[in-house]
C-alpha cells in the first residue's frame, strides 16, 4: 500500500543531495505538497460557490485526514513498515517521505540511504518529527471539514477561514487562510510563517479570481511575497526577500444555456525571484509559461 517513484539510482540521489540539498529535500516533500494545493483549490471552489459540496467534500476530508495522519507518524513513533529492495532500481526514491527529510535536513553528509525509520533518527531528529506531527494538526482547524462553506457579513458579502500546515525544502510553514466571496470579486488571501530549523521567516499572498475584462474575458491574478532562509538553508539565520507574480487570462468563446455551457483558452504566466512557491516546480528565479482550455458546465 506504498506509493513508489522507481528508476533511479543511488549514485543519482546523492548526487543531487551533496550538490541541491533543497532540490533533494523536496523529491520528500513534493507529494505532500500536492495534495496540500488540491485542498486549497478544493477550499477556493467551495467558499466562493463556484463549486457543490456534494462534488468535493467527501475528496477534500479524505485528502485532508490523510495528510494530516501522514505528517503525525512521529507523534505515535511509527514506522512505515518497509524495507530497501535489493534492486536499487526497484526502491522509492525516498522511502517515507516526513522522516527522509528530517534526517537529510538535520544530517545531510551522513552515510546514505533511502528509507529511514523512526528508531534511526536521531533524538533532535525525533524531537523535529513531534513539531511536524503537532503542527500538522493545525490543518484540522477548518470550518469546510464540517461542511460549513463560509459566514455571510453582508447580503452580498460572505468570508471563510482556516489554518493550514506543510513542509517546505527547508523546514515547514504555518498558514492563516481568508476567503472572500462578492458579487464581483472572490478572493483568497493567506499569511504564512515559515521556520527552517530555529528561525521565523514571514509570507503572504492574495489570490483574485475569476475579474471579469470583458462579456468574454476573465483574468485571475495572484501575488506573493516572502522571506525565505538564505540559499534555501536549513541552518541560515538570516533571510531574504522575494516574490512571484501569476496571471492567467481565460478567454471564453461560445456561450450556451445547457450542457457544455461554454469553453474558453486559457494562457498564464509566472514570473518568481529564487525562493520556495507552493506549486512551482523551480527553487530559483523563473518565468514561466502556461497554456490550456477549460470546459464550462
Amino acid at each position: 500500500m506504498s506509493a513508489y517513484i522507481i528508476g533511479v539510482t543511488d549514485a543519482d540521489l546523492m548526487s543531487l543531495r551533496n550538490t541541491n540539498l533543497p532540490v533533494y529535500i523536496r523529491l520528500h516533500t513534493a507529494g505532500l505538497e500536492s495534495d496540500y494545493a488540491l485542498l486549497l483549490r478544493e477550499a477556493s471552489l467551495m467558499n466562493w460557490k463556484k463549486e457543490d459540496t456534494r462534488v468535493l467534500w467527501m475528496d477534500y476530508v479524505f485528502r485532508k485526514l490523510s495528510l494530516t495522519a501522514y505528517y503525525s507518524y512521529g507523534l505515535f513513533k511509527a514506522d512505515a513498515g518497509i524495507t530497501e529492495e535489493s534492486d536499487e532500481r526497484k526502491r522509492d526514491i525516498v522511502g517515507h517521505d516526513v522522516y527522509g527529510a528530517i534526517r537529510h535536513l538535520h544530517r545531510p553528509t551522513m552515510e546514505f540511504y533511502r528509507y529511514t525509520n523512526y528508531n534511526e533518527l536521531t533524538p533532535e531528529e525525533k524531537n523535529f518529527s513531534k513539531r511536524v506531527g503537532w503542527r500538522s494538526l493545525l490543518n484540522l482547524l477548518d470550518p469546510l471539514l464540517i461542511g460549513k462553506t463560509g459566514f455571510r457579513i453582508k447580503n452580498d458579502i460572505r468570508f471563510n477561514a482556516a489554518l493550514g500546515y506543510g513542509m517546505a525544502p527547508f523546514g515547514d510553514y504555518i498558514d492563516e487562510h481568508v476567503w472572500l466571496s462578492t458579487q464581483r470579486l472572490n478572493a483568497h488571501i493567506y499569511l504564512r510563517q515559515y521556520e527552517n530549523k530555529n528561525s521565523w521567516f514571514p509570507a503572504f499572498g492574495v489570490d483574485m479570481y475569476g475579474m471579469k475584462m470583458t462579456r468574454s474575458l476573465l483574468v485571475d491574478i495572484a501575488l506573493h511575497g516572502w522571506m525565505q532562509p538564505n540559499d534555501l538553508s536549513f541552518t541560515n539565520k538570516n533571510g531574504k526577500a522575494g516574490g512571484a507574480v501569476e496571471v492567467t487570462g481565460k478567454y471564453r468563446f461560445f456561450y450556451r444555456n445547457s450542457g457544455v455551457k461554454g469553453m474558453s483558452v486559457n494562457v498564464g504566466i509566472t514570473a518568481k525571484t529564487k525562493g520556495f512557491l507552493l506549486e512551482d516546480m523551480y527553487l530559483d528565479k523563473h518565468i514561466g509559461l502556461r497554456l490550456g482550455t477549460s470546459i464550462w458546465l
